[in-house]
């Protein structure tokens, strides 16, 4: 795990927890194309929340780079851009939060995956291609 990539996480984390636009949010914990259901009673259903709290922001982060974050064809890739905006405008967060929050999920990502075995999915691409877009 390149330990630049894990450096900056850390110190962006810290940096978007404090800086938290309005009140802290019950958060899904875990949200992905996986844990996302369509409803009966809604159009949409989280499943398997966690139960954790803070920025919404957060909850952006794993949408980049998943579902089936081991694949790491281009096409899937190429998808990150309009998601970050499409995340942003249904959240109500500004792009460069999204983009951040995508970041910092992917390294975490990574992180967890290197604890278990080999880190380099899809979640290191993403969080290599948004470094550059990074405040």
């Amino acid at each position: 795990m390149p330990r630049r990539l894990v450096e900056r996480a850390a110190g962006l984390f810290d940096e978007l927890c404090a800086s938290t636009p309005g009140a802290v949010v019950v958060l899904h914990g875990d949200l992905h194309h996986d844990n996302v259901l369509r409803a009966e009673r809604e159009p949409w259903l989280a499943i398997g929340p966690h139960g954790a709290i803070g920025d919404q922001g957060y909850d952006c982060g794993a949408m980049l780079h998943n579902p089936w974050p081991w694949r790491r064809e281009d096409n899937l890739l190429a998808l990150v851009p309009r998601r970050i905006e499409q995340l942003a405008e249904g959240f109500g967060l500004p792009v460069e939060r999204v983009v951040a929050w995508g970041f910092v999920m992917g390294v975490l990502s990574e992180v967890w995956t290197a604890q278990g075995g080999t880190p380099g999915g899809r979640a290191l691409d993403v969080a290599e291609l948004l470094m550059p877009r990074l405040p």
